[in-house]
C-alpha cells in the first residue's frame, strides 16, 4: 500500500510546486515521474483483479497462432502487441509496458491543456492510473488514445485524432464512442448532418459493446464491477457541475469548449440515468471514460485562485482519503496488495 501512497504523496508534490516558479526543475521532476508511472503500472507482477484472465488466459492465446489469425480475435491492437511479445519471447510485461506508455502519453498530452499537467497527475493518481491502468489494460490503452485523439482535434488536426480514434477502437472497441465528438471540426460544413447520421450507429455499437461486457463482468465476478460504481459516477456528475460553474474563468478555445461540455454534460446524465436505472455496471464501464472530466475540472480548480493555494488545498485531501478509503475498505484492493514488479 506503501507505493501508492508515495505515489500520490509525490504527484500532490509536484501539484504544489506549481505555485512557485522553479520551471526547468519541476519540468525536470515531471518527466521522470510519468517514466516511473510507465514503469510502475507496466512492469507490475500478479497486481489487479484483472491480472490472471490477462495473464493466463489472454495472452498465452498468442503463442501458436499466424498473424492473420490475430484479427480473428476481439481486439485486434491489443492482439498484434500479444503476439509480438509471444514472437520474440517476452513476457506479459512487455505487453503491459507499451499500453502503460500509451496510456501515460495521452494522459500527458491531453493534461497540457490545463493549468498544470500535474494538477491533472494529482487527479489521475488515485483511480486513472492506480485502479483503472492496472487492471482495465485494453479500456485504459484505449482512453489514453482517445485523449490523444481530442488533443489533436483540439489543434484542429482532425486526420490524426480520426486515425487515434480507429486506433483506440483496436484496443477496445467501446472507444467508438468518443466517433461522434468528432464533428466538432465539422460543425460548420454542409455535410454536418450526414456526417452525424454516419457516426451513430458506431455510438451505438459502443453502446451495445460496454452492455455486454457488462454482462460478462457480471456473470464471472459478481457485483465486482458495480461495486463503489454510485461514489465513482458521483465524482465525475460532481466535477460536471463544477466545470459549467467555472467555465467562465477558463481560457479556451471555442471547440475545445465544445469537447469539454459534451464530456462535462455526459458525466452528469450517466449518474442521473443510474439513479433510475438500475444496471450500474454498464454505467460504471462507460463511466471509467468520462471520469476524464475530473482532470478537466479539477486540475483547474486547484489553480484557480492561484497564487493562494486554496483549490490544491481541498482537492488533494479530498483525493488522498479517496485513495485510503479504497486501499484500506475496498474488497478488492487486496489484489493490488502488495504492489509487486517483474524484470
Amino acid at each position: 500500500m506503501t507505493i501508492y501512497l508515495l505515489t500520490f504523496m509525490f504527484a500532490s508534490f509536484l501539484s504544489f510546486l506549481d505555485f512557485f516558479d522553479y520551471k526547468k526543475t519541476i519540468h525536470f521532476l515531471t518527466v521522470s515521474f510519468l517514466f516511473f508511472l510507465i514503469l510502475m503500472i507496466g512492469l507490475r507482477y500478479e497486481v489487479g483483479a484483472d491480472w490472471y484472465p490477462y495473464a493466463d488466459i489472454i495472452f498465452p492465446n498468442y503463442r501458436n497462432i499466424s498473424f492473420l489469425e490475430i484479427f480473428q480475435f476481439s481486439d485486434p491492437g491489443y492482439g498484434l502487441l500479444n503476439y509480438i511479445a509471444q514472437k520474440f519471447n517476452f513476457t506479459i510485461a512487455f505487453v503491459n509496458t507499451i499500453c502503460a506508455s500509451i496510456f501515460i502519453a495521452g494522459l500527458y498530452k491531453f493534461s497540457k491543456n490545463f493549468s498544470s499537467i500535474n494538477g491533472a497527475l494529482l487527479i489521475a493518481v488515485p483511480y486513472m492510473i492506480i485502479v483503472m491502468s492496472m487492471n482495465y489494460t485494453r479500456q485504459s490503452t484505449a482512453l489514453g488514445l482517445v485523449l490523444l485523439s481530442f488533443s489533436f482535434l483540439i489543434n484542429r488536426r482532425i486526420a490524426i485524432s480520426i486515425f487515434y480514434i480507429i486506433l483506440a477502437s483496436t484496443f477496445h472497441k467501446s472507444a467508438l464512442l468518443f466517433a461522434p465528438f468528432l464533428l466538432v471540426h465539422f460543425r460548420q460544413s454542409k455535410f454536418f448532418i450526414y456526417l452525424s447520421f454516419l457516426s451513430m450507429p458506431l455510438f451505438v455499437y459502443a453502446l451495445i459493446e460496454l452492455f455486454f461486457l457488462a454482462l460478462v463482468d457480471e456473470y464471472l465476478g459478481g457485483d465486482y464491477g458495480s461495486s463503489g460504481s454510485a461514489i465513482r459516477l458521483f465524482i465525475n456528475f460532481v466535477a460536471g457541475i463544477i466545470f459549467f460553474l467555472i467555465k467562465p474563468y477558463f481560457d479556451i478555445q471555442r471547440r475545445e469548449e465544445i469537447i469539454y461540455n459534451a464530456i462535462a454534460f455526459f458525466s452528469i446524465l450517466i449518474f442521473l440515468l443510474s439513479i433510475f436505472i438500475p444496471y450500474t455496471t454498464f454505467f460504471d464501464r462507460i463511466g471509467l471514460y468520462f471520469s476524464i472530466i475530473q482532470l478537466i475540472s479539477f486540475s483547474n480548480l486547484i489553480y484557480l485562485l492561484r497564487p493562494k493555494p486554496i483549490g490544491f488545498l481541498i482537492i488533494m485531501p479530498a483525493y488522498f482519503i479517496i485513495l485510503y478509503y479504497w486501499l484500506t475498505n475496498s474488497v478488492y484492493a487486496q489484489s493490488w496488495i502488495p504492489y509487486s514488479f517483474s524484470l
